[in-house]
């Protein structure tokens, strides 16, 4: 029986939608651009099949890109179809394989028996691979941890495009075979005659690598399969390697299903396909029905490929091909703007959509899609924030938008929305270790489980949350004195007499703070000993006040949401481990960041009448009626400098082509994530962008913003609004230093002042200055503890040998065995991995052999180490002082002057800062050490060059070092620049200003207080 619903939405159908619907039978392919409709016609398809046919709902599976889609799709069947939609398979890919594995326990009887591992986990196993195989590339000295993400992410990426370790042996086999046998690989004339072409050497450098990642590969499944465990990727191959196994399986699932449904087709993988493919083999002309659009094709790095889309046109030559070119959500404005952006796109893929663009059927005013060029990303924040509480006085908030082109772009928002009283909430995949009151929760847990660590490292830290109360100056004083006394803070804390001489404000906070976690009865690091780990989380949320903060925030809720998702993470690896301590789980923690894995926020359930914002892969789906793209600017928005891939897989020899036909052009993926954007909104688009950078650069607009035809923009004119804006951006300014000012209880200037004073500047605390001012502040200033690197470890060794043999130079003790023996008895002093001790002992061995050979033993006994210059005064606030390596005597007070480097040689363009990566530390370094000098001693040692000498050879093995004359307009410039930094220190100008690095671990400590 036809329902009154369905047949009101059918009626309302275009013809093309009307066709989709109505091809029940045979392949059929929808090319559904945005708004034209997707969701409707497969509800009303799945229908229609049910209204035409005698097939039971569960004779018909759909397979979705998300949940959310799912969902929704049942949702709208459900009032199409009553209670039969519950009936008809609406699923996941990964979900219909999960299901599909309890169904047929006994064909899956190893899944069944093995346990689902997280990220975390494939990591420590990959890395246990590592570990146990003889690798010369994948486990590089000083960072064996390197292509560990790396190898993750590929070994990902083949099991989504099906590619077995098997396959991918035959294909490197085959791969060599055709290299080998290549007719040009050397050249035969010219300057180069003989060596082997450049690309092919790159060819075999490639290959090495891909045979170590097969190596990694049928190591990392081999374990797998051993301690019962499979990734996420493994429940698909499962599936596939089952039903081409087990052809009874295959043929029940054939004759259960005999309609198919796939949404948005664009976004799944080779392994989805084949699951497809398989479930529709029995069918010359099968019942399978993909929506998608290609222009909409966003998620490549899930393993998502255009080619994917085309692979269904090949499987079925004779499939329908459908268009739908009517548009109910856009104005004609957006449409015809955003289809000038997107055909700018390589075009081999218009044999799928037509040419012209969509046609409006929405009744929307037609408005220009606005532009707006700020002076600052403050400003452009700012404005925002102000043209959205405008929009919200005659609008409701959920029909505002604000994308942005990753989650670290909101942020800003924030605080300004939270000023201007709009309410909001920021929808994103985001890190939920990347909030600071669960990163305050982790710092506690860390002080609980480890309170002596690197001398009192987390106390210190934990000293300064708001939580406790206690005066940023009480807790630089605490600092500063166990400091100068060697001690111990807790010895500090401990002790009445030394607190009283301290003279401090919040003496009681600080003694509730030691009681809290030092009582020997009630104090959480003896009550938490042997107690469960949940027990420890809540003890902690609850007892350091720190629930209390979080009820108190206005967006709590939030919080609160993230928190119980950590606790639940700790819930799920107790399941797994019942004795999952507190230890175990900062390991996992460390683990998930030093690897830069997330764990990902829940989805939200969205509150009315609030605005919302999110990344533009979390709007997929969704509409607004105002949406503004922020940060339009080029660089962000295409012609982005991306990291190139680390492995290269043989495509052709996989029989994959990728999108290596549809071309390559570089901003493809950008413009449609842009194309994407844009289409979100039903009436109006505002695109903003800021014509300079945090640290002062310039900016402009971005590419695809003049894809746009001019007919189509309008440029605001903020030039009365700017000024009117700067104004309030100075009260917002002065509202926000009250606000810090009273979480952290005035950050004494005097008191930061005085401390520069007395410890002076040196270079590299002036090079860490200028990367982050809050870096300095804590590393140099407070001196807060830093974990010395493997490889710093092993420079300091290098160093300290260095110092020892010049200094047997002018005992006559000295040889290249002294030399060595210095080098081994003091690395072997360093806190590094056992298993590491014997790789760096002999690159420093090797090292020094060879520079002693080419440097070492030409020194003459009059050469001085490590010149320690303490107290040159420049004016009244700024003190340099400076340790340099070695100085050799070349005439009368004529030196040269030696920095010692380890590691891989740098050029000298790096080494001036001319490069785009490089910071021109090294180089500033010199100039630093003869402004050292030359007022040092009345000038005494007059340095002729600067010499950075690398200690180890560069590839080709040779010893490099790198000459400098530095010239008096060098010293003259960073004179001046140190005199800014001291000046900026003494007024502690830098108070309300972060670095331009939004991962900053400084900035982030900094907003602690």
């Amino acid at each position: 029986m036809v329902s009154e619903e369905f047949k009101k939405l059918y009626n309302n159908l275009n013809p093309s939608q009307k066709e989709a619907v109505d091809s029940i039978e045979g392949a059929v392919m929808v090319i559904a651009g945005p708004g034209t409709g997707k969701t409707q016609i497969l509800t009303l398809r799945i229908a229609n099949i049910l209204l035409k046919t005698q097939i039971n709902p569960e004779n018909i599976l759909a397979l979705t890109f998300t949940e959310a889609a799912s969902f929704e799709m049942r949702k709208r069947l459900l009032s199409i179809i009553g209670n039969d939609a519950y009936r008809v398979e609406i699923t996941t890919f990964h979900s219909f394989c999960n299901n599909l594995i309890k169904q047929y326990q006994e064909e899956f009887a190893h899944i069944i028996a093995s346990v689902n591992i997280n990220e975390i986990e494939q990591l420590q196993i990959i890395e246990q691979c590592l570990n146990s195989l003889s690798l010369k590339i994948l486990r590089p000295l000083g960072d064996t941890k390197y292509y560990l993400k790396p190898l993750l992410n590929a070994i990902n990426e083949l099991k989504r495009e099906n590619i077995s370790p098997k396959l991918l042996e035959k294909a490197l086999e085959d791969f060599k075979k055709n290299l080998d046998e290549t007719s040009d690989l050397y050249h035969e004339k010219g300057a180069h005659k003989g060596k082997m072409k450049s690309i092919y050497q790159k060819s075999y450098k490639d290959l090495e690598k891909n045979q170590e990642l097969l190596m990694v590969f049928k190591a990392y499944q081999k374990k797998l399969f051993e301690n019962k465990k499979y990734d996420y990727n493994d429940m698909l191959l499962e599936v596939i390697q089952k039903l081409m196994q087990q052809q009874y399986l295959l043929q029940l699932l054939q004759e259960k299903f005999q309609y198919f449904l796939v949404d948005e087709h664009q976004d799944t993988n080779a392994a989805q396909n084949k699951i497809v493919e398989l479930l529709c083999d029995y069918f010359e002309n099968p019942n399978l029905f993909v929506v998608g659009d290609e222009k909409q094709a966003i998620f490549r790095f899930q393993g998502a490929t255009l080619e994917n889309f085309l692979y269904f046109k090949k499987l079925y030559p004779e499939a329908r091909l459908i268009n739908l070119s009517e548009n109910y959500r856009s104005t004609q404005t957006i449409l015809n703007a955003t289809h000038s952006v997107i055909n700018n796109n390589p075009k081999l893929i218009q044999v799928l959509s037509k040419k012209e663009g969509l046609i409006k059927k929405a009744l929307h005013k037609e408005e220009k899609i606005q532009v707006v060029g700020l002076s600052s990303p403050d400003l452009e924040y700012l404005w925002v924030g102000e043209e959205i509480k405008r929009l919200r006085d005659s609008l409701s908030g959920h029909k505002i938008a604000v994308l942005a082109r990753n989650n670290k772009d909101l942020d800003p928002l924030v605080s300004i929305f939270d000023h201007l009283n709009i309410p909001y909430i920021v929808e994103s995949d985001r890190n939920i270790l990347d909030d600071l009151d669960i990163q305050k929760l982790i710092l506690l847990l860390r002080v609980i489980s480890d309170p002596l660590k690197n001398r009192n490292e987390y106390v210190k830290k934990a000293l300064l949350l708001d939580c406790f109360k206690i005066q940023p100056i009480d807790v630089f004083k605490l600092i500063r004195a166990a400091y100068e006394k060697k001690l111990f803070i807790w010895d500090i804390i401990n002790d009445e007499k030394m607190l009283d001489e301290l003279s401090l404000k919040s003496k009681k906070e600080i003694k509730n703070f030691a009681d809290l976690f030092a009582n020997q009865e009630k104090g959480l690091i003896k009550k938490t000993m042997n107690k469960r780990l949940d027990g420890i989380f809540v003890e902690t949320l609850n007892r350091s006040g720190l629930m209390k903060r979080i009820l108190e925030k206005q967006h709590g809720q939030e919080i609160l949401n993230r928190i119980k998702q950590l606790y639940d993470e700790v819930g799920n690896e107790i399941k797994k481990n019942p004795l999952f301590s507190l230890s175990d789980f900062l390991k996992y923690i460390d683990l998930l960041e030093e690897n830069n894995i997330s764990l990902k926020q829940n989805a939200h359930i969205i509150p009315e009448n609030i605005v919302r914002l999110m990344t533009v892969h979390k709007s997929k789906g969704l509409e607004f009626d105002y949406v503004f793209v922020i940060n339009a600017y080029d660089g962000h928005w295409g012609n982005s400098r991306k990291r190139g891939s680390i492995f290269h897989i043989p495509c052709g020899q996989l029989g994959l082509r990728l999108d290596q036909e549809l071309g390559n052009e570089q901003n493809s993926d950008e413009r449609r994530l842009f194309y994407v954007a844009l289409t979100r909104a039903r009436k109006k688009i505002f695109l903003s962008y800021s014509l300079t950078s945090q640290d002062g650069r310039e900016q402009i607009p971005s590419q695809f913003i003049s894809e746009i035809p001019e007919k189509f923009i309008e440029k605001a004119d903020v030039v009365k609004f700017e000024k009117d804006l700067l104004n309030h951006q100075e009260k917002l300014l002065e509202l926000n230093k009250e606000d810090a000012n009273k979480k952290s209880l005035l950050l004494s200037k005097t008191y930061i002042a005085e401390l520069f004073r007395r410890q002076g500047l040196s270079v590299s605390a002036l090079n860490n200055y200028i990367e982050c001012p809050w870096k300095f502040f804590f590393l140099n200033l407070l001196r807060l503890p830093e974990v010395i690197s493997d490889s710093g470890l092993f420079g300091n060794a290098v160093h300290f040998a260095l110092n020892q043999y010049i200094i047997s130079l002018k005992k006559k003790t000295a040889n290249e065995n002294l030399l060595l023996k210095f080098f081994k008895e003091e690395l072997l002093r360093q806190p590094i991995d056992e298993k590491d001790i014997n790789s760096f002992l002999e690159r420093g061995e090797k090292a020094l052999k060879g520079y002693y050979k080419e440097q070492i033993k030409f020194w003459n006994k009059d050469v001085v180490s490590e010149l320690d210059i303490r107290g040159v005064n420049i004016n009244n606030d700024v003190v340099l002082n400076g340790k340099i390596d070695m100085i050799e005597p070349i005439g009368k007070n004529l030196f040269n002057v030696y920095d010692f480097k380890t590691g891989e040689p740098k050029s000298r363009d790096v080494i001036e800062g001319n490069t785009k990566t490089s910071n021109g530390n090294y180089k500033r370094q010199l100039i630093f050490y003869k402004i050292l000098l030359d007022n040092f001693k009345n000038g005494f040692f007059k340095m002729q060059n600067g010499i950075i000498e690398f200690i180890e050879p560069n590839e080709k093995e040779i010893y490099k070092h790198e000459v400098f004359l530095i010239a008096k307009e060098e010293t003259d410039q960073l004179l001046k620049q140190i005199v800014d930094v001291g000046n900026q220190i003494i007024n502690f100008s830098f108070l309300n200003t972060n670095c331009d690095d939004k991962e900053c671990k400084y900035c982030k400590l900094r907003s602690f207080m």
